[in-house]
Formats: C-alpha cells, sequence, structure tokens
C-alpha cells in the first residue's frame, strides 16, 4: 500500500490571504508587527523562528495568536477554496489505490469544515499539531498508529518546516511552491522533489514508487 501525508494550509488549501488578514486584525490589538503586502514574500523566504522575530512576536505569545487565528479562520472556512486542479489531483490519486492522510497545524475542525464544503472526501485521518517545531512528532506518530511503511510513505508540504519534519520522521518529502514559503527557500532545504504545478503531483509521486 502507498501512503500520502499532506500538509494542508497552502498545500490544499489556498488560505494564505485569509490568514494575513486575520493575523493584520489581530496585530494591532497585541502590539505585533502588521505583514504590509510588500513585505510578505521577504516573510515567505524565511524560516518560523526568523518570521516571529521579524514581525515581534515572543514565542510564548505564539500558542495564543495561533488559537485566535484558528478560531477566526473557521468562521470563514466556507469561503475558502482548494488550490486550482487540487480537487482533480486527489480524486485521481485516491483511483490509484494511495492512502490519503493530513497533518497540520490548523484544527481538525477547520479542515473537516473545509473537506467536507468543498467535497474532498479523500482522506483517511487528520491529524492536528498546534506545535510549529515539533511537526514531525505527529507524523511519528500517524506513521505508528497507522502502521505506515516508510518506504512507501510520502510527504507533501509548501513550507521549509514540513521537508525537516519529514527527513526527522525518516520519510521522503516532496516540497510545492504554491504556499506559504517560496521556492528558493524550499530548494535550499533540499527536498526530494520540488513541484510548481498540483498537476505535477500525481507523475512525481508515480516516480517516488517506481524508483
Amino acid at each position: 500500500m502507498r501512503h500520502l501525508i499532506f500538509d494542508f494550509d497552502g498545500t490544499i488549501a489556498d488560505t494564505m490571504d485569509e490568514v494575513v488578514k486575520i493575523y493584520n486584525e489581530i496585530q494591532e490589538k497585541c502590539g505585533f508587527k502588521k505583514i504590509e503586502k510588500e513585505n510578505l514574500k521577504v516573510l515567505q523566504n524565511k524560516k518560523p523562528l526568523a518570521i516571529l522575530r521579524e514581525l515581534k512576536i515572543p514565542l510564548l505569545k505564539l500558542p495564543l495568536l495561533m488559537a485566535q487565528v484558528r478560531t477566526e479562520l473557521k468562521k470563514r472556512m466556507h469561503k475558502l477554496k482548494p488550490k486550482e486542479n487540487m480537487d482533480k489531483i486527489l480524486a485521481t490519486m485516491k483511483k490509484q489505490d494511495y492512502k490519503m492522510y493530513i497533518v497540520s497545524s490548523n484544527s481538525a475542525e477547520n479542515i473537516q469544515l473545509f473537506l467536507n464544503k468543498n467535497e474532498l472526501p479523500f482522506f483517511e485521518h487528520i491529524y492536528t499539531d498546534r506545535s510549529i517545531i515539533y511537526k514531525h512528532k505527529k507524523i511519528e506518530k500517524l506513521i505508528k498508529d497507522c502502521n505506515l511503511d516508510k518506504n512507501k510513505t510520502i510527504y507533501i508540504g509548501d513550507e521549509v518546516r514540513d521537508i525537516q519534519a519529514a527527513r526527522k520522521a525518516g520519510i521522503k518529502v516532496v516540497a510545492v511552491s504554491w504556499g506559504y514559503n517560496r521556492q528558493t527557500s524550499l530548494a535550499n532545504a533540499k527536498p526530494d522533489f520540488l513541484v510548481n504545478d498540483p498537476l505535477e503531483l500525481v507523475d512525481c509521486a508515480s516516480l517516488f514508487f517506481l524508483g
């Protein structure tokens, strides 16, 4: 059996614009730095801890900030859409007998709302972890709980931390350039594959399992 573990925000769901809007609604009350349109691309090239420093967000305040963002995002999940062609890609992979999972720092409730609204009934399990640092532990838990063969499992994500988490969990990783981190940063982190269009994912996964 072949297994695909997906990140959610930025990889499957097009959430970045809404998350930035929510953050900018919150930041003024908290004394954080606003995300301006002109410096968003700069932030997309930075690692998570560097982004926190840039935006003047103390690490201790991050859990509360993320909880506030998730709560507000829940109210807006009904209007969020998958990345272009992602619905077709997921349907194709399901037909090809891939078992698919989600590991995300978003909430399971938000993710399920999105999947239901957009008619994406393709996933076996959703695992969530509020930490931005220990995502690999949630991947490892999924692998253990579902008895996955690491040699037949791929992680698909849009951030440098996704690449790092997959490496720590001992599985292959595909980085996608349409999400939260930009192509240059992803390439520098040396994923096993880097793809620029969702339509490339089917062929990319096939190459892994044929290799």
